[in-house]
Formats: structure tokens, sequence, C-alpha cells
């Protein structure tokens, strides 16, 4: 089906093949198919001709990511686009390169801008064994940042870094 996608993709007129909407399926279909280097190479073009489509930088990143090239992903990222940095998803790339590459404060940085905290985002740093130096070293994830006055709708509060896992409800 993937092959199919992609001829489809080649039938476009030259313009829609150029369109980053056309290249971010392309990028999809690359990481979809495990042809991550191919993704990673295609994805930095975008990232470079495209440079204020901040979709193709995370998608890179993914790449990268899934290369365990962390430091070349965390580059990456520190380029893009202004409007993408105050993105979640943004930040918790950021955040799990940083990790993997030892920079525990840049990681603790992006995540704490992600202050209030989604059940999503609490749900991917928790269960994410790249986190577990910040857990390590700061302790309680709700040490991160300012706590709640709703401590019952603080998810921030509910958890343990410092044992890396959930201890809340559910």
């Amino acid at each position: 089906m993937f092959e199919a996608a992609w001829g489809n993709l080649n039938d476009l007129e030259p313009s829609a093949k150029a369109h980053p909407e056309t290249l971010m399926l392309r990028l999809k279909i690359l990481l979809a198919q495990d042809k991550t280097y191919e993704a990673a190479a295609r994805g930095a073009d975008y990232c470079r001709d495209w440079a204020k489509h901040g979709d193709f930088f995370l998608k890179t990143a993914e790449a990268l990511m899934k290369l365990t090239d962390y430091e070349k992903a965390l580059v990456l990222l520190r380029n893009a686009p202004e409007s993408l940095r105050r993105e979640t998803d943004y930040r918790y790339r950021v955040a799990s390169c940083a990790c993997r590459t030892g920079r525990l404060e840049e990681a603790k940085a992006a995540l704490s801008g992600c202050l209030p905290w989604d059940v999503t985002l609490q749900q991917l740093v928790l269960s994410d064994p790249a986190f577990e130096p910040l857990w390590q070293a700061y302790g309680p994830l709700s040490q991160l940042g300012s706590t709640s006055t709703n401590r019952g709708a603080d998810i921030r509060n509910l958890s343990d870094w410092s044992k890396g896992h959930w201890i809340g409800p559910g």
C-alpha cells in the first residue's frame, strides 16, 4: 500500500509534488516503511528548503531519534522555527534528546515550558526510560515548576520522578 501511495505522489503535477503537504506525506511513508536513513536525509533537505514549516523539524527529529542520533536531532530542533518552540511535542522531543545526551538542565527547562502538563505528555514522559536520569537528579515531577492551587486537578502532583512511575489514581 505504501508503494501505491508513493506512486500516486509521483503522478502529481510538478507544483503539487513540491508542496509541503506532499513532502510531509513522503516523510511519513518512509518512516512507516522503516526507511529511516532516507527519511532523515530527505527531512534535513526539507527543513533547509522549508524552514518555516515546523512539522518537517519534528518528523526529521523523529527519524534521527530512531537512528539514535540524539545529538543531531537536538541540533536540528534547536534550529526549528520559533513558532514550533512553544508546542508540547517539540518540547518533549528536545527534553528526550537532551536527557539522552546528558543535558539534564536543558531537558528540565524544555519540560518546564510545558506547564501545566496534559495527561498525554505526562504519560509519555513517565513511560520513557530516557527520562530516568532526570527523575534521579530532580526528584518528583512537581518540582519542575509551580504547583497548582487545585491539587486534585494537577496531574503533576500525582507522579514521582524519583521512582519513575505514576503513583496517582487509575
